[in-house]
């Protein structure tokens, strides 16, 4: 179910990048384009001997590691890492001349002592996808290391290390599958009782027809629910698309500050359950007598207000006083206290 191989040879249309040396780096090389790499941009890049290019590191490293790993090399694009020596023969190319798009070819480089010999490329997009292909990999195929890793090594893809993964006429295809949803604005500021709007948006381009799914985290000074999760999917078909509209989800249960406190005739009170759950929520005199039941049933992940209007159970009013408000589910109990005035 990967992507087609389609092998591009640029030996005769390419630029060769000039390493005649063991363990050697070379650049920085123009791309041609701005390349969206972990959350930062680049247009330049860098070709290591050892079977890796990079948008930023000078290292000459051989010996390959699992991915991710916090040394260098960072900002590592590897399709084949390992310690290869084209200082032996063979050689190594790039070619800038398409359209939003570059390649890489390392051409019948042999590995440290000549056991095998390697052919294989990287080719970048614009869009920020990038394919390795291998055209005809022969000798040891399971001591090298296969993935990408951001810029200090914290985050990345480890598709294979030290294990027989490669062959001839493999492609892999490396994406941001995230990339059909945006958010507009990112960030913003509103006074007490004011709103703004948000712009979602969904791009289509390119996707395969399946369901896509995302959560939107809305993070905010709000002591009661400081991260809203808004879970997100989209559904593409062949001629239409669906956008689903899925409740607001809390990250944990939480019960609010009943408001207004004190109250004379009615308070409200905010709470939230971030999985389904059955929900009770009792009102206590300061004798710890049950005064009323305000929810009594099982209950869908979301927020959720309620009223009390200072009334019993047979909906007689209660006394002045102090009263205590409980939530109850099978994880979770949290008690709060309120002031009602007659």
């Amino acid at each position: 179910g990967g992507p087609s191989y389609n092998w591009i040879d640029i030996t005769g249309t390419g630029t060769n990048a000039g390493i005649t040396e063991d363990d050697e780096n070379v650049g920085p090389f123009n791309i041609g384009f701005v390349f969206p790499f972990y959350g930062d941009t680049f247009t330049t890049f860098r070709i290591c001997s050892n079977g890796w290019i990079s948008f930023t590191s000078a290292w000459t490293s051989f010996f390959n590691e699992t991915l991710p790993n916090p040394s260098e090399p960072y900002n590592l694009i590897a399709p084949f890492w390992t310690d290869l020596n084209p200082s032996d023969s063979g050689a190594i190319y790039y070619d800038t001349t398409r359209q939003d798009t570059l390649i890489i070819e390392f051409h019948n480089v042999p590995d440290w002592g000549g056991s095998g010999y390697y052919t294989f490329e990287i080719i970048l997009t614009k869009q920020g996808k990038f394919i390795y292909q291998y055209n005809s990999m022969t000798g040891i195929l399971n001591y090298a290391t296969t993935g990408i890793q951001n810029k200090d090594g914290t985050i990345g893809l480890n598709i294979a290390y030290n294990t027989p993964y490669i062959h001839d006429g493999l492609a892999v295809k490396i994406y941001n599958t995230q990339q059909w949803l945006s958010v507009n604005p990112k960030n913003d500021t509103i006074t007490a009782g004011e709103s703004t709007g948000v712009v979602i948006g969904f791009n289509t381009q390119e996707l395969d027809t399946a369901n896509y799914y995302a959560t939107l985290h809305l993070k905010s000074n709000d002591i009661y629910h400081p991260d809203t999760i808004i879970p997100i999917r989209l559904k593409v078909l062949r001629d239409t698309i669906e956008v689903e509209e899925m409740p607001l989800v809390p990250k944990t249960f939480f019960i609010a500050q009943n408001h207004p406190n004190p109250f004379i005739g009615t308070t409200v009170i905010e709470y939230g359950i971030p999985n389904a759950a059955a929900v009770t929520i009792n009102i206590y005199n300061i004798l710890g007598q049950k005064v009323a039941t305000l929810v009594n049933e099982n209950k869908k992940a979301g927020f959720y207000t309620v009223k009390w209007n200072g009334k019993n159970g047979m909906g007689k009013k209660v006394a002045t006083g102090i009263y205590f408000y409980r939530l109850d589910t099978h994880e979770y109990t949290a008690t709060k206290k309120m002031y009602l005035i007659r």
